[in-house]
């Protein structure tokens, strides 16, 4: 009995709680899906690093390969595979992918470097600035500026500043000087530029006059006269700086210093580690063939993939997962709330109906408890007692039909719809008053009908409900009142007089009487409970409404 007690006083919650509970779950969920997340994203980057590494790598080789020593152009080739590396040394690649590149990331880098069977450097991905010159129709080059000689140093600081190379430009070359046996310049009079980037527009913010002077043997001192994309009417020389790209070389020489013991001539192999989370570094050993001379290319690639697009993709995949865990915990936690308060809007009803049911059963019990006890006494008469005997009958009769009506209330919700069937509203409701003429006679009740009206509906759950209507307003009708029954439009109402208006917030509730009173017994409170439960149970809809002077009950189909 313990058990059943508390578990039908469990302690009651709403929403709010409910919510409060179900969202433990919802982080423990996102904190799983978290590091899921990060585990693919990881694994996504690195094969998308290693994918770019392996495509690099191979057209590195099939680029030196490719290379025939014995043509005449071989170093203007071979200064352009220094081009490629150059760029795929700045490019880590690709931005489009948001994996990283060596300006974006501290960690991100790419080295490649070919040696030659003495250990010497051919060509390698150092930084460097690089320059189209045009010295007629004919001599057309691209040379590369070393920036790791004294007399670039300023301008590799220039070239460094703020916000690296990205936002700066080298224009409006005036002159340089010029090795073109080796490919190698060094710009003697340019502007060095300093650009903010808002969307599409591009904005100067300074710019800067440099003057190199340098008398290094083998380069020749020439006056720029034009752009190198001028139009064939332009002078000549012409030139322009293409782009400052390479491995940084801080970086460069850590790795050279890291790998140059791994030359082999003949040797290919590959090898990959783990840095740091995010933080993978590729590398290989390929022996290869320029010509008849053996090589050895070294290829580094580091990738940091947990660059600021990644982070703020990473979260923003995050969050819109929460959110969605959270929306589908609040609807479940909704859809229970609703639930729970349908039941203890059910368990409050049950409890009423018990609480009313008891209270209206002590008033006749009350009473036969009290005219037996005068029959026993034996003192009575027999006309007295003719009197109690009936008194108890009543009563008898009063509980009876308060257990009936309850049981008729419980047992609505259970009963299946019957067939419908047209029928007349006023018919039905000239044939209910019948039975109370000889009330209006005795109480000179005045009755009228007004309308006519023909609906296709449950015929017996509407013929109860309206007996219950018309037994609720002949019971509290006074002398010399008058009822009104206007039926039409699928809809009836019975309208009677009262002596004073009568709160109906709750009249359609089990045992709730108009004037509040349960003692007497000339109703028991649960004519309209039942009238608007049938109502609901056939898809009608019961209203009740009360002025200084009349009530009236309502039914619409």
């Amino acid at each position: 009995m313990k058990n059943i007690f508390l578990k039908r006083c469990r302690k009651r919650t709403n929403f709010a709680k409910l919510f409060a509970k179900a969202i433990i779950p919802v982080v423990l969920i996102t904190a799983v899906f978290s590091a899921l997340l990060l585990w693919a994203v990881e694994f996504l980057i690195y094969r998308s690093a290693h994918e770019q590494f392996m495509d690099a790598r191979a057209n590195l080789q099939d680029a030196i390969s490719g290379i025939d020593v014995s043509d005449q152009n071989a170093d203007l080739i071979i200064n352009s595979l220094e081009h490629n590396m150059s760029k795929l040394g700045y490019n880590i690649y690709a931005r489009e992918r948001y994996i990283s590149d060596s300006y974006h990331s501290p960690n991100g880098v790419a080295f490649f470097v070919l040696f030659d069977e003495d250990g010497n450097i051919v060509v390698s991905s150092r930084e460097r600035l690089w320059c189209l010159v045009k010295l007629d129709a004919e001599k057309k080059y691209i040379v590369s500026c070393d920036m790791d000689i004294p007399e670039t140093e300023e301008l590799y600081k220039e070239l460094k500043k703020e916000c690296g190379v990205e936002n700066v430009t080298c224009n409006d070359i005036k002159s340089l000087y010029i090795n073109t046996k080796e490919l190698k310049m060094i710009p003697h009079e340019m502007n060095v530029a300093y650009y903010r980037q808002n969307g599409n527009r591009v904005s100067v913010k300074e710019s800067k006059e440099l003057t190199i002077n340098t008398d290094m043997e083998g380069y020749e001192l020439i006056e720029i006269k034009s752009n190198a994309w001028s139009s064939k009417n332009e002078p000549y020389p012409r030139a322009s700086l293409i782009h400052f790209t390479g491995t940084d070389r801080e970086l460069f020489e850590s790795l050279l210093e890291k790998y140059k013991d791994k030359i082999n001539m003949s040797a290919a192999y590959f090898s990959s580690e783990n840095i740091d989370m995010f933080t993978s570094e590729d590398y290989s050993v390929d022996g290869v063939k320029m010509g008849d001379k053996k090589y050895c290319l070294i290829s580094v690639f580091r990738i940091d993939g947990w660059t600021k697009p990644i982070r703020i993709q990473y979260f923003s995949v995050l969050a819109l997962f929460f959110a969605a865990a959270a929306f589908i915990a609040a609807l479940l936690c909704w859809k229970k709330n609703v639930f729970n308060r349908s039941m203890y809007a059910f368990e409050d009803y049950q409890r009423d109906l018990t609480n009313s049911l008891a209270h209206d059963l002590k008033t006749p019990l009350m009473a036969i408890g009290g005219y037996a006890e005068n029959l026993l006494d034996g003192m009575l008469t027999d006309e007295e007692k003719t009197k109690y005997l009936n008194s108890i009958m009543n009563s008898v009769k009063y509980t009876d039909k308060i257990i009936l009506d309850t049981l008729e209330l419980n047992t609505l919700e259970s009963r299946s719809g019957a067939k419908k069937e047209k029928f007349n509203l006023r018919e039905l409701a000239e044939k209910s008053f019948e039975k109370y003429a000889p009330v209006f006679d005795e109480n000179g009740i005045q009755l009228s009908f007004d309308g006519d009206c023909e609906v296709c509906a449950d015929k017996t759950a509407v013929e109860r409900i309206i007996e219950n209507l018309v037994s609720n307003a002949v019971k509290y009708t006074e002398k010399g009142g008058s009822i009104k029954v206007a039926a039409g439009k699928k809809r009836i109402s019975v309208t009677n007089t009262v002596g004073k208006k009568l709160d109906v917030s709750k009249i359609k509730q089990p045992f709730v009487k108009g004037d509040s009173s349960r003692s007497g017994m000339n109703g028991n409170g649960l004519g309209l409970a039942i009238a608007d439960k049938t109502a609901s149970h056939i898809g009608g809809k019961l209203s009740v409404s009360c002025s200084e002077s009349e009530f009236t009950a309502e039914l619409k189909l």
